[in-house]
Parts: structure tokens; C-alpha cells; sequence
């Protein structure tokens, strides 16, 4: 069995800034603390798996878990970003932009589309073999990457059993098809 979560929430502000702010403000939210508040009824695992960014690392902590395996492969897909000054939008508004722009093949800054579907092969592979060992194995993980990773596990003959949404501790668990 495999479990995909999103991670806790990240206590940060969404302030107003032009689009070339957008790469400082990705580095302090991928600095940033997250909530400390537990979710509720999150299955447990046999291993835990976490990308290498901050706010994965500590959600897998609140747990009261160590990450069993720390992997850039899980890291959330990078989010590009304009060199603009001349209009202030949220960065929020900002990161729903780029994302978009993204799936369309923009990646200035950034790793594109394409590459990151690439690393979600290899993170699913990371997967796979730990639930072929018969280990449920828990990912500590993104939203986009997450998304990514599930595709690829769909396609690899696995099934989705719960599903509780992709916001923050939102969680999916498939099983392989046997």
C-alpha cells in the first residue's frame, strides 16, 4: 500500500509584490514553518518517506516519525517566475499564474513540465519497490508532485482506495492490482 500526503500547512503571508519577487518569496516559503496542528485519522506506515524540503520534513516530525528516506526526487515541482516589476499582484494570485503557465510549458526559473514528470518516474520507481517488499509505505510529500506521482502509479496498475483531497494532510491510498 502506498500513502501520498500533502504536507502541513506553511505559516507564511501572501503580500503583495511584483513577479520578480516571486523567487524570493519561494525560497522563504520553502523556509518557513508549518502549522503544528495534527490531522485527523492518517493512516500509519511501515516507512516514511520524505522529499527534502523543509515543510515535509517537519509535517513527518508531527507525526511523531523520522523520515526513513529523505529524497529530492518527491520535492514539489518547481514554480517559474517572471522578471516583471511593473504590476503587484498576491503572491498567491502570482503562484496560480505561474503554475498554470507552467502546464502550458513555461519554466523560466524553474524546472519544466516535462523534466518534472520525468522525476515523478523516478519517485514513483522509489515507491514501488518499498511496496513490493510488502511495507506500506508512507510519502511525506507535495501538491503538484503528489498529482504527478499518482499519475504514473495509475498507469503502473495501481488503484485509488481513499482519497481525501489535496489540500494541506489531504491524503490518497492506492493499492497494486493483483
Amino acid at each position: 500500500m502506498i500513502i501520498l500526503v500533502r504536507h502541513a500547512k506553511v505559516i507564511i503571508n501572501s503580500s503583495i509584490i511584483p513577479a520578480k519577487d516571486m523567487g524570493t518569496f519561494i525560497r522563504k516559503y520553502n523556509e518557513t514553518d508549518i502549522e503544528r496542528e495534527l490531522p485527523n485519522g492518517l493512516p500509519e506506515a511501515d516507512i516514511y518517506i520524505s522529499s527534502k524540503l523543509k515543510r515535509s520534513i517537519e509535517s513527518t516530525k508531527l507525526l511523531g516519525k523520522e523520515a526513513d528516506i529523505i529524497d529530492g526526487s518527491f520535492n514539489e515541482a518547481d514554480l517559474p517566475y517572471a522578471d516583471w516589476t511593473l504590476i503587484k499582484l498576491s503572491a498567491k494570485i502570482w503562484a496560480a499564474i505561474f503554475r498554470i503557465a507552467w502546464l502550458f510549458g513555461y519554466s523560466n526559473h524553474s524546472e519544466s513540465y516535462h523534466n518534472s514528470k520525468k522525476r515523478a518516474i523516478l519517485a514513483a520507481n522509489i515507491l514501488i519497490k518499498h511496496d513490493k517488499n510488502n511495507q506500506t509505505v508512507l510519502l511525506m510529500g507535495h501538491g503538484v508532485m503528489n498529482k504527478l506521482i499518482l499519475k504514473v502509479l495509475k498507469s503502473r496498475e495501481y488503484s485509488v482506495g481513499t482519497k481525501t483531497g489535496s489540500g494541506n494532510w489531504g491524503y490518497t491510498i492506492l493499492q497494486y492490482k493483483q
